[in-house]
Parts: structure tokens; sequence; C-alpha cells
């Protein structure tokens, strides 16, 4: 679309610049050629390990939140072939969803495998606190809308197609020693 504007935008310029001259015959000089320019690109990033956004250092629920967020970030960075240790430090040994979602990184990455597409938007929030003695606790439950991903393996293995789609999930976060941790993941 963007291009779309432009070349109209030259075209009107072109237009109205031919429409003003004073003399038809009036022709102006030839533009110089342009002279060589060595180019540098910069070399290819790859995707940046997303932080721990300062909206998720408190206990309450708007931090509990705010960590389901980066826990997001964290998947999508993980499934770019990154980091999946980074990810796994999030999550606790109990989390039976959590530790299917590693497993399922480290098959696809093992020879050499790839996921594209599958960008979210986290919405409809509800969170609840929970108490367990001096564990904070908080059960989030939200919609995760999903865009087309295709999972492709390097063996002779079919590609997976998940299609786009929202699930409502639950999850259930703790905070221990300061930092939270994914404790349960369910899709309802």
């Amino acid at each position: 679309m963007r291009r779309a504007c432009l070349v109209v935008a030259a075209a009107v310029l072109v237009a109205s610049s031919s429409a003003c001259s004073e003399d038809p015959e009036e022709k102006a000089d030839p533009a110089p050629a342009p002279t060589p320019t060595a180019t540098t690109t910069p070399a290819a990033a790859g995707p940046v390990e997303p932080t721990l956004p300062p909206e998720a250092e408190g206990d309450d629920a708007a931090a509990a939140e705010a960590f389901v967020e980066y826990f997001w970030a964290m998947v999508k960075y993980a499934e770019s072939g990154q980091d999946i240790h980074a990810l796994r430090r999030l999550m606790s040994e109990h989390c039976e969803g959590c530790g299917g979602g590693i497993r399922f990184l480290r098959e696809v990455f093992r020879d050499g495998g790839r996921i594209e597409g599958g960008d979210v938007v986290l919405s409809r929030f509800e969170t609840t606190e929970l108490r367990s003695g001096p564990a904070i606790l908080h059960e989030v439950r939200v919609d995760i809308t999903s865009t087309r991903q295709v999972v492709s393996y390097a063996s002779d293995r079919e590609e997976q197609v998940f299609p786009a789609g929202t699930v409502r999930n639950r999850f259930i976060v703790i905070k221990h020693d300061g930092q939270w941790l994914m404790d349960r993941w369910e899709v309802l």
C-alpha cells in the first residue's frame, strides 16, 4: 500500500510540475547520472531475547499478567530456534504442560527443524489471587489468538500446520524467591 502511495505521489508531482511550466518547449537539463556508492548492509540480526518488563516485578494481579505476557514472548523467542533454556528457567519443575512444550521444541530443533508463524496476541485476562501459605499464586485465564503456524522437521517427518485461531488458556503462576514461575499451563 505504501509503495502504491509513493508511486501515485510521484506521478502527481511529475504532472503538476509539467503543468506549471511556462514554456511548453522548455526542457530541463537531464539529471546527472547518480554516482555509484558503496552501501553497507548491517549483519542480519536474529531475534533478541525479551527482558522482563518492570510491570512484572510486583506481586499483584497486574504483575502476574505481565509475567504471562513475558512468558509468551519467551515462547516465541524459543520457537525462533534461539535459547530454549531461557524459557525453561521460567517454569517450575511441576508444570507438566510446560515440560511438554520444551520436549516439542527440542524434537523440532534436534535435526535442524524450524517453526514459522504462530504470532500471538493475548487478550481477555481474568486473574484471581490464590493463597497457599507464604507463596504468592495467581490463576490467569487468557485468550491466546495465534496466526497460522507451520512446523517443519529436518527429517522425513511431515510438517505440522496449526491453523489460526483463539484458545482460552489457564495458567497458575507462582512467585518464588522473588521470581515468577509458570507452575501450570492448561488449554481450556
